[in-house]
């Protein structure tokens, strides 16, 4: 195993090198927002006084589309970013040590070779945490969405126009959601139709409720009737869509406490014969044949909690 990992050591140095630099340029790229937005008060200023405006250096802007390329090669999503449970930095080499355990295992089953695929494997598994946190972002603004609409109504109700009721949601409700409306409110301002601001906010987050949200203003403009009654009864149709999803994941609760014990079922009986027996266990470690046994009950293991997860997930979607 050393003589595999020693041959395939310059790869592996390859690739904590790229994901660094990667890493490193996209904290470059979100630590220079504030640089920029300087940059740009000067240019207008001195547009301002007559003088000539200093031009970008193209070498600038060059870096900048390069670690905008980064951040989609990863999968992150700066506009999400700050609502990560995690800072988005840790994602590579948490991923990088991850995939190197995983070609631990493909090395005890399949040679050295096998090791060639732990950039591959790290970088599929930033892109899979990134898209998990963005699927909770996601479950959060749906959970979310009644509450909001539940002011905009209330707002309407008294005679507020619609556009300034989405400036009180964005003020008042809570994150991410106010920020998703702050933004809606961000193109009001400079004249942007509500339906279209919502239909494209709707693009942007993929969320199904803010679509509907922007086709029931539309029709309420065109067809004419009253706003509130249409808000109400959309607002009625979510939060029962809401309560039906966190019923069914009630329901499935059961079984996730099963995966959970099947999954801790190998790693508590091998602690237990740890203590008992140490060189019954040490075989697993210590002799060819164990290592090639024990990654394969550890791939089988996660294999099948994958698919326990993964029909869990299909049945309630």
């Amino acid at each position: 195993m050393s003589q595999g990992l020693a041959a395939v050591a310059p790869l592996l140095l390859a690739a904590l090198v790229a994901l660094g630099v990667a890493t490193i340029g996209l904290a470059r790229l979100g630590s220079g927002k504030q640089r920029r937005a300087t940059g740009r008060l000067a240019r207008v200023a001195a547009a301002g006084r007559g003088g000539t405006p200093p031009a970008a250096p193209a070498r600038r802007a060059a870096g900048r589309r390069l670690r905008a390329r980064a951040a989609v090669f990863l999968g992150l999503s700066w506009e999400l970013a700050p609502f990560y449970p995690m800072r988005w930095w840790l994602v590579p080499p948490v991923a990088l040590g991850a995939a190197r355990v995983a070609g631990g295992i493909a090395e005890a089953l399949l040679g050295p070779g096998a090791l060639w695929l732990v950039p591959g494997l790290a970088w599929l598994l930033c892109r899979w945490w990134y898209a998990r946190f963005h699927a909770a972002h996601r479950e959060r603004l749906f959970r979310q969405m009644p509450d909001a609409l539940g002011m905009v109504v209330r707002a309407v109700g008294i005679g507020v126009p619609p556009t300034e009721a989405i400036r009180t949601v964005s003020r008042e409700a809570l994150e991410p959601t106010a920020t998703e409306f702050r933004r809606i409110a961000e193109r009001l301002a400079i004249g942007t139709p509500l339906d279209r601001a919502l239909a494209e906010t709707a693009a942007r987050n993929g969320v199904a409720e803010y679509r509907m949200f922007a086709t029931a203003l539309s029709l309420q403009s065109r067809t004419g009737g009253g706003l509130r009654e249409s808000l109400e009864t959309l607002a009625a149709v979510i939060r029962r869509r809401v309560s039906i999803r966190e019923r069914a994941w009630a329901l499935a609760a059961e079984v996730r406490l099963s995966i959970a014990i099947l999954a801790s079922l190998p790693f508590v009986s091998g602690g237990f014969l740890a203590v008992v027996n140490p060189e019954y266990v040490a075989l697993l470690f210590l002799d060819p044949g164990g290592q090639q046994i024990l990654a394969v009950a550890a791939g089988l293991l996660l294999l099948g909690v994958a698919i326990m997860r993964g029909m869990i997930r299909n049945s309630l979607t």
